[in-house]
Formats: structure tokens, sequence, C-alpha cells
């Protein structure tokens, strides 16, 4: 009898043992290609979203001077460096007189805030900012500002024309969840950056700064950053032998301008751009996928430049 027992106790004991199962293989998404148009003179700033593979919003890049950006309680202002905008504090009244000759001007990094920025102390009695370039070539002039107040509710500046013409007063409404404020000199409070998670590549022209210290405005790819946008750079593999398996071999930046300019030659003689094509970049999106990317051309279709395609697949 006890043996009988034995038999029927293994029996439980085996059918009880869950079923192995099986791992769904990673399935990549479709090979994708599209084309930013810049505009042959670079007067565009486009945002755009990997995930849905098109533009979010677009605009003139002259139409704003200053991005106020809170977070963590951190207060930061960045330039828009698409002008090739610059500025320097002044250890004087907001009235005082200001020669533009005794000022050091200081570019923002192209790396990002935790690099570097023009403005290192926002609340400096004076700030006087040289606004960079027309769409045309010519000067857009100075500015100078002073932050009053930062507080929950609002921000609170005063603005004027270096001979104190134009004077007035500017207080910025917060929103709540919000943490990015535009503001054109020209305009006052403007619109230009999408919802934070909306989207992951900036094209656009941008202030960039060599390891001499000089300073271009050149054209290319800055990321989300802000919102953890990361970049790997890739060039040995092929771009079509990339796939998701590969992710834990690349280390990954979050410096906005990880993809930059550097994917493009420009020959002085001929005036020519050329594509750099053993360049891949590898991207973690704002919702945490991953894309490979490559660009396989600046020119559109009439030989004009200023249109940068490329090729994308979400791994």
């Amino acid at each position: 009898m006890k043996k009988y027992f034995k038999y029927i106790f293994l029996l439980v004991l085996f059918s009880c043992e869950k079923e192995e199962l099986p791992i769904q293989p990673h399935i990549p998404g479709n090979s994708e290609v599209n084309q930013i148009s810049l505009l042959p003179d670079y007067s565009r700033q486009v945002f755009y979203h990997l995930n849905k593979n098109e533009t979010v919003s677009e605009n003139t890049k002259t139409d704003w001077d200053l991005l106020f950006y809170e977070n963590n309680e951190e207060h930061h202002i960045i330039l828009n460096s698409s002008t090739y905008a610059k500025s320097a504090s002044v250890d004087l009244e907001f009235d005082s007189e200001i020669n533009i000759s005794e000022l050091d001007f200081i570019s923002d990094s192209p790396e990002g805030i935790n690099s570097g920025l023009s403005i290192t102390n926002i609340y400096s009695k004076t700030i006087v900012v040289d606004r960079g370039f027309n769409l045309n070539g010519t000067q857009r002039g100075y500015k100078k500002f002073n932050i009053l107040e930062i507080n929950n509710e609002y921000i609170d500046l005063i603005i004027a024309n270096l001979d104190n013409s134009q004077y007035e007063e500017v207080r910025i409404l917060k929103e709540l969840g919000k943490e990015k404020y535009t503001y054109s000199f020209d305009d006052g409070i403007v619109s230009i950056f999408p919802e934070d998670m909306s989207w992951d590549l900036l094209f656009t022209q941008y202030t960039h700064i060599f390891n001499d210290g000089t300073t271009y405005l050149l054209t290319g790819v800055l990321t989300n950053y802000l919102n953890n946008v990361t970049v790997s750079i890739d060039t040995i593999n092929e771009f079509s032998l990339i796939n998701f398996s590969d992710i834990d071999n690349y280390n990954f930046s979050s410096n906005q301008d990880c993809i930059g300019y550097g994917w493009k030659n420009y020959n002085h003689s001929s005036g020519v751009f050329t594509i750099i094509e053993n360049i891949n970049y590898i991207i973690k999106d704002v919702n945490g996928f991953y894309f490979k990317m490559r660009f396989i051309d600046y020119y559109n279709e009439s030989g004009e430049k200023g249109y940068p395609k490329f090729e994308i697949q979400k791994l």
C-alpha cells in the first residue's frame, strides 16, 4: 500500500512542473527615408520625432532669443545659438552706460547646459546679449536685460536697448508642468519648443566652439538631451548589420551635439558638401526606444543645399 502512494506522489509532482515559455524574437522596424527642409539659407529650425518619422514643428531661426529653462528648482537662460548669439555679464546698474568694446562675449557650449552656459549668473546686474545675425547676414544688434525675480508663478525681467531706449518690464507667467519658455526681443513671449516628450532631434544651425576657442556657425543636428535622448557613433559596422543585440556594445553620450555637423564634409575649392558614408548613429529616443540613423544626402532634387536626407530604422 505504501508503494502505491509513492507512485501517486511522483505523478502529481511531475504534472505540476511549468512548461518553458518561448522567448519572442525582437522584431525591428522597417527602414525609412526622410528629408528635412532647412532651406539653402539655413533659415529653418525643424523639430523631428524618430518613432513617427515626421516633423513635429518648424520655425524661422530668428523667431526667438532666449530660452528660460527650469529643472529641479534650478534656473537657466539659454541663448539662441542658431543666430550666433553671445552674451556678457556686466557688474553695472541697469541704466549705466555700457561700452561694447570692453565686454567679453561668450557663447553657450554646444554640448549643453552641463558643459557651460554664457549666462552663468542669471541675477547679474546687467546681461548684454549680442543677438548675432539676421537671415541676410546683417547684425541683429544688442539688448540688455536683468532678471528681477523668478518664483513658482512668473519670471520678471526688465529689457532695454543699450542707450536705455525701448525700456520695458516683462512678466512671463508660468504654466503647470511646463519647464521651457522662449522669448523674443522683437515679439515678446513666443512658442517655439514642442512638448518635451514629442520630439527627439532638432535640425538647425548652431554655434560650435572648437578646441582653440574659435566659434563658427555650423549646420547639423542637436538632440532633446534634456529629456534623455542619447547617441552613440558607429564608424565600424555596416548600417544594415547593426541590430538590437548590439546595443550593449555602445557607449552613449548625452551631449546635445553628439550628432552635430560631422556627418558631412565641405570642399572649399568646389563649394560642395559630401556625406561621410561610414558614420552611423545609434539613438535612444525620449521613450527609450533605439534607432539607427545614417545620412545619405545634403541636397534636394534641384541641387540646393540645406536638405539633409537620412535613413532610419527602429532596432
